[in-house]
């Protein structure tokens, strides 16, 4: 068996549910509301892997217990800014009239009345399976 027939791709595509029903655009019901993630293996979430271990071994090094002591705070920012960093492409959504991207999606993200999106989005992230 040749290996590179088992690569994952660099993203997924997640056709997002609210209350176990499947979305679709106000303006046209044949368009999908569609998350598009990039896979644990993409050159992207490599990049921000990277980034999130030197920002911890900084505040480590710079720690006199030599650990982290992170407020919740700061772990419900990690959580935004790793969806953020996974999301690739957003299609067929609005968030107060205005078109919803992968450069804007933070607000989203951010905003606990949205926790339901979150939540798909993080638990299709937490496994190599669906990709």
């Amino acid at each position: 068996m040749d290996l590179n027939n088992l690569e994952i791709p660099d993203t997924l595509s997640v056709h997002i549910q609210f209350k176990g029903e499947k979305l679709y655009s106000d303006n046209d019901k044949k368009k999908p509301v569609v998350i598009e993630l990039y896979s644990p293996a993409a050159d992207a979430v490599i990049d921000y892997k990277k980034a999130v271990q030197r920002k911890t071994m900084l505040k480590l090094k710079k720690s006199r217990t030599n650990s982290l002591d992170l407020t919740p705070e700061e772990i419900e920012e990690q959580n935004i800014d790793r969806l953020v960093a996974f999301t690739c492409d957003v299609k067929n959504i609005e968030f107060n009239g205005e078109k919803i991207t992968s450069k804007n999606i933070r607000t989203v993200y951010a905003n606990p009345k949205y926790g339901w999106l979150t939540d798909q989005l993080t638990e299709r992230l937490n496994g190599w399976d669906d990709f």
